[in-house]
């Protein structure tokens, strides 16, 4: 290929999967693809080479490639030694499925430019960044997981839910390349910018191993005169210089295991988290996570993320079936092989505050499937109301013959915690369940997600209309209230 040709002439080489990388997305940015093919026949049924090739393919190092900078040379010295280091760090670990992640240092993004300014120069058309840090990951990651696996020995599943720890390697430069690269910068500044302050620049615009990918945008498409600093950086120093100056670092980040079940609230002196939590009583939070640091005492640093399907006020208890809740716990470097009966069991017997039901195993996708489900249900509720005068039998019961459409402004009690605004909420039945004396009734109430259901008692000074009190022509009360159930 004639792009080729001429880069080689100037010593500059390509690895062969990289030569096939830009085959195709050539062909792809092509403008008449008649005259492409013309060019080179072949390239229509070109594919990149299999997991099994990849082992078998030689690369000189001393024509280091010039597009991948021997990222994808799986077979040089360094990722003999990362190799090593994965083994070791991977031994604390008792898993199933691993999960191979690539994370590149944004100065990457910079350097690709450069390399695509130069493809361009060369083959004389704008090649549209034919080659970017997604191309190297995805294509390392497609083509290499097998390998990995092999030398190894371990299962590797890039599914989302499957997977039960991330090998992340994090590919970063040396320091010398970034200083060699803040003096191209500061070399390519446009002199015609009037808004560049220099003293601003080497503040805010110091490329250092945790710039953002805005800073390095900014950079090329505002501050700095591109023509000036793709110059700049070949005087300053040669890709090989970059590709020999690469970093590896390794994390090991075990997935969340996620618990889920439903809980039972049977006090109304404890809320649901930490923050609903007067004194020293305890929370639906609290109590699970106390009894699962004691199940997972084994693992370090342990952090804990509670996420329940909605919540109840602090004196309002959550009954029957109760309200689903996912537990997340992080950093568990031993595989969860409970028995979760049993565990369910033993959380009941140590908890008088809280209940749980229907333990078992989750995932990230039935966590994300919770929160939607917040806004989707229906709620029975059971209150103790007071009625100011005296109704004749059924009256409740007759109060409402189809869904009644409630118009409620945020309530008094919490506009110090949610935004003012109005909310359309339901009423679906009111029903009398017992009449205590002539102004004290239980009632059970159902009604659609998110209603403020005390305020529907009260009136909550007119914010809430209709009301109780409005519908019965007389001032209505709450005296308690239990969630009866959640009707998903």
């Amino acid at each position: 290929m004639e792009l080729f040709e001429n880069l080689e002439k100037q010593n500059i080489y390509f690895c062969p999967i990289c030569k096939d990388i830009i085959k195709l997305n050539i062909e792809k940015n092509i403008e008449n693809k008649e005259e492409f093919n013309k060019r080179n026949k072949k390239l229509i049924q070109l594919k990149l080479p299999l997991n099994e090739e990849l082992t078998k393919l030689d690369f000189d190092f001393d024509n280091y490639c010039f597009l991948c900078l021997n990222i994808l040379d799986i077979n040089n010295n360094k990722y003999t030694e990362l190799f090593k280091e994965i083994k070791t760090l991977i031994e604390k670990y008792d898993f199933t499925y691993i999960k191979l992640v690539l994370k590149f240092s944004s100065i990457f993004n910079f350097i690709f430019w450069y390399i695509n300014i130069l493809l361009s120069k060369h083959h004389n058309k704008n090649l549209n960044y034919i080659f970017e840090i997604d191309t190297v990951r995805q294509v390392f990651i497609n083509k290499y997981t097998s390998v990995f696996s092999q030398k190894l020995g371990l299962k590797f599943d890039n599914n989302e839910y499957n997977r039960d720890i991330d090998l992340i390697i994090n590919f970063d430069l040396n320091n010398i390349i970034y200083q060699k690269f803040n003096e191209s910068i500061l070399n390519s500044i446009n002199k015609n910018n009037n808004n560049v302050d220099i003293n601003e620049i080497k503040e805010n615009y110091t490329l250092k191993k945790d710039i953002g990918r805005a800073v390095i945008k900014t950079l090329i498409s505002e501050i700095c005169d591109k023509e000036i600093l793709y110059n700049n950086i070949s005087k300053f120093f040669s890709l090989k210089e970059i590709s020999l100056n690469i970093s590896f670092n390794i994390d090991i980040s075990p997935i969340p295991i996620y618990l889920s079940g439903n809980y039972i609230k049977l006090s109304r002196e404890i809320g649901q988290n930490h923050f609903d939590r007067i004194f020293n009583i305890s929370s639906v939070d609290e109590e699970i996570k106390q009894f699962f640091s004691k199940v997972f005492s084994n693992s370090e640093k342990n952090d804990y993320t509670f996420n329940a399907s909605g919540r109840e006020d602090r004196n309002v208890r959550m009954l029957n079936s109760g309200r689903k809740f996912i537990y997340e716990i992080f950093n568990v470097k031993k595989k969860f092989g409970k028995d979760f009966k049993k565990l369910n069991e033993e959380f009941n017997k140590e908890s008088s505050l809280v209940k749980i039901k229907d333990l078992k195993l989750s995932n990230k996708g039935e966590y994300n499937k919770l929160k939607k489900e917040d806004t989707d249900k229906i709620k029975k509720y059971i209150a103790v109301v007071y009625i100011s005068k005296k109704i004749e039998k059924n009256v409740i019961n007759n109060l409402i013959k189809e869904k009644l459409n409630l118009k409620q402004i945020t309530p008094i009690r919490v506009l110090h915690q949610r935004s003012l605004k109005e909310r359309e909420k339901q009423i679906i039945s009111l029903k009398e369940i017992e009449k205590i004396n002539e102004h004290f009734y239980t009632i059970q109430i159902i009604a659609s997600a998110g209603t403020y259901i005390k305020e529907f008692i009260n009136g909550d000074l007119g914010r809430t209309f209709p009301n109780l009190g409005s519908l019965l022509n007389c001032e209505c009360d709450i005296l308690q209230l239990d969630v009866e159930d959640i009707i998903y």
